[in-house]
């Protein structure tokens, strides 16, 4: 959110004005803020065997806990392995499949955002998949253009759309597909090169302190501190693709040309604490706090 610069004059009503101003901020902002929408994109690993090893409701606890309401989860299915669908007490629509692919992923998907190109249009994309692509003896080069490929039809609904991708973590050998991660994960990093400032792409490495026999319940899919392990990485850089991080402004006043401007105001998501420096020269200094709690 945007405020147009705007000039104040230097009198005695300026504290009445400039209080006016938060008053009217607040208001603006609690009309326009818009929720975010969130697909996470995965196998069985995405799915979670039930609510407690389940990475995406990690993150969603994490985003309740921050006070940030508005980021929507969208996805074809919803719940875990062990959850019944729409049968949750959290938001765990996603777009994952047991056992699939991130080749089979793309026939699933592009008809599912053309469903509805408004309500599952994507805003921000966490990609966790190539686990079952390395496993059914795809190369480690064709099993990261699949998940690309991914990005592709998602860009071609939302031209600004933000990804996370996945360096995978790695698994039992006695699962199949023994150490193919190792080629995916350094295949992935050239999607830096397809990261733009409209589409920025950050590639999260999940392999590292990973351990196969503390993190996982079954030799492949994360137990409980496997994906806390796992959220703990996602959730900071997701943290920043959701707009409305607070951030102070300043006025300033000066008693050359007695007028001030406001310079441009960023949405918080839950308030907005804006800090007004009001400095006159020759004059002594003081400041004022205003603070707007909006739903």
């Amino acid at each position: 959110m945007k405020f147009t610069k705007s000039k104040f004059c230097f009198n005695s009503n300026v504290i009445k004005r400039l209080t006016a101003v938060v008053a009217l901020s607040g208001l603006a902002l609690a009309q326009t803020a818009e929720a975010v929408n969130l697909i996470v994109i995965g196998d069985s690993i995405t799915r979670g065997i039930d609510r407690n090893q389940s990475f995406r409701r990690m993150i969603w606890l994490m985003l309740q806990q921050d006070q940030i309401k508005d980021v929507n989860f969208i996805g074809k299915f919803n719940g875990t392995f062990n959850e019944k669908e729409n049968n949750s007490d959290w938001d765990a629509d996603h777009m994952a499949i047991w056992g699939g692919t991130a080749a089979n992923m793309a026939g699933e998907l592009e008809p599912w955002l053309k469903l509805d190109a408004t309500k599952n249009r994507p805003d921000i994309a966490l990609i966790n998949m190539g686990t079952n692509d390395l496993r059914g003896n795809n190369s480690a080069q064709k099993s990261v253009d699949n998940v690309f490929r991914l990005i592709t039809i998602m860009r071609a609904a939302n031209p600004k759309l933000q990804v996370i991708a996945t360096q995978i973590t790695p698994w039992n050998p006695d699962k199949g597909g023994a150490n193919g991660w190792i080629g995916f994960n350094q295949e992935i990093l050239r999607f830096s090169k397809d990261s733009t400032a409209e589409s920025p792409i950050v590639v999260v490495d999940q392999f590292t302190d990973f351990v196969v026999k503390d993190d996982h319940a079954d030799g492949i899919h994360p137990n409980a501190k496997g994906c806390q392990k796992m959220t703990n990485k996602y959730y900071p850089v997701l943290k920043k693709m959701v707009p409305g991080t607070l951030q102070p402004t300043q006025i300033l006043i000066s008693k050359s040309n007695r007028t001030t401007t406001m310079p441009t105001l960023l949405a918080a998501r839950n308030r907005v604490q804006i800090r007004y420096e009001i400095q006159s020269l020759g004059m002594r200094s003081f400041s004022l706090l205003g603070k707007v709690n909006y739903p």
